[in-house]
């Protein structure tokens, strides 16, 4: 399929501009799937990694409370603690850790927390025993309640403490693990993202770059040629432009400056053949607007007319001139011959020949005084047929057929 030139420029910008718009689209949801990463890791992954370490707290201060109630009678501010921690803190914290942990996707861990909880809650339930052991002071005098609550702490309350912190700072190193997974996720992201952005403005330069040398040998350089061509026409030479695709606007420009190329030929043409005096060459205007083709027709209208008038002027001139030439031999022979028939002869004979005449009459005058009239009777006759000069007698002796039609000349 072949484009247009503006159409080749409109795909070139619906290109790039593709480009810009791919490039923005992508990297807005990078920027915002990363904008989501980072919070999910500094409002999720990090907030249960703290409460990890806080049930890690919670649990020695479970500890050193529980051992505390067994080992101080009076430690009123210790048990009150304890106590906080089985009524509220420890439920509160669980609470605070699955709603975050639940969110890592991260099932070994959620798994190895749900056995934390349960082993938490079977000590909390030892340490209850213990606290119901020990309500009273006079129960710290009991030697055998006073013992058991003593072996509860070091055979179960000890132990499983020491188990369950074990168990959380496995959970705990995870929980690290995942985060550094996640960083790592974020900093791939961040990376791919600057990388992509890089290449692909490499790419647009290059681009445009590629576009601009295809522009300017598709564009530029034929309208170079073109400028040459009009400034060669301003100076008066004409030429043709050489141009294989004529099916853009550039080849269309082409034609165009072709053909005022050929109109310009052939109207220098028919000027030329004007000042040849060649009057008779058709040409028509190359429009109803085209005023030098019509000034050069009127011109030619004008000399054509201007020549046929010079030449009817010379004709005359010619024609006075032999006109004049044969009266002055005719006079000649009048003044240079003694005989005066002769010289009318001579006379005659050369003026009907000059002017290419049939015949000439000349006549004598008489005047009819009783009459009164005046007549004109014939002297002598020269024709062209015969070269002869006749007088009138043998005139009419001769040619009697030629005096009954002139008869009345001859009167």
């Amino acid at each position: 399929m072949k484009l247009s030139i503006k159409q080749r420029i409109a795909f070139s910008f619906w290109f790039l501009g593709g480009i810009f718009i791919i490039n923005g689209f992508i990297t807005i949801v990078t920027l915002i799937r990363n904008h989501k990463h980072s919070e999910k890791i500094s409002n999720v992954v990090l907030p249960g990694l703290q409460s990890i370490e806080d049930l890690n707290t919670v649990l020695l201060k479970s500890k050193m409370y529980t051992s505390n109630w067994v080992f101080l009678r009076s430690g009123q501010e210790d048990k009150t603690q304890l106590k906080k921690i089985h009524e509220t803190e420890y439920y509160d914290i669980k609470k605070t850790i699955a709603s975050y942990t639940s969110n890592w996707g991260q099932k070994k861990i959620n798994d190895s927390l749900q056995k934390v909880f349960v082993r938490f809650e079977q000590l909390l339930v030892v340490e209850k025993e213990i606290m119901s052991a020990l309500q009273k002071f006079s129960d710290y005098d009991d030697p055998v309640t006073k013992l058991e609550a003593e072996r509860k702490i070091e055979d179960e309350v000890l132990p499983q403490s020491a188990a369950i912190m074990h168990s959380l700072n496995d959970i705990h190193a995870m929980g690290e693990m995942y985060l550094a997974q996640q960083n790592k996720k974020l900093a791939e992201s961040r990376y791919n993202l600057r990388a992509f952005i890089i290449v692909l403005s490499v790419c647009i330069v290059m681009i445009g770059f590629l576009l601009s040398l295809y522009f300017s040998k598709k564009i530029i350089e034929p309208i170079a040629r073109i400028r040459n061509i009009v400034n060669d026409l301003g100076k008066g030479i004409t030429s043709k432009l050489n141009y294989k695709n004529a099916d853009n606007e550039i080849g269309e420009m082409m034609v165009a400056v072709n053909n005022l190329s050929e109109k310009l030929q052939v109207t220098s043409l028919f000027a030329h053949e004007i000042g040849m005096r060649n009057f008779n060459m058709p040409f028509d205007p190359l429009s109803e607007e085209d005023t030098l083709g019509k000034a050069l027709i009127a011109m030619r209208d004008n000399l054509k007319t201007s020549e046929k008038e010079l030449l009817a002027a010379n004709w005359r001139l010619q024609k006075k001139d032999h006109l004049l030439q044969t009266v002055a031999e005719a006079t000649h022979e009048l003044i240079s011959n003694n005989d005066p028939n002769k010289a009318i002869e001579k006379a005659m004979r050369s003026l009907g020949k000059g002017i290419n005449a049939d015949g000439i009459n000349i006549y004598t005058i008489r005047v009819d005084d009783g009459e009164n009239k005046l007549y004109a009777d014939s002297f002598m006759r020269w024709l062209q047929t015969t070269d002869e000069v006749e007088f009138k007698i043998a005139f009419l002796l001769r040619y009697p057929a030629y005096a009954q039609r002139h008869k009345s000349t001859w009167q």
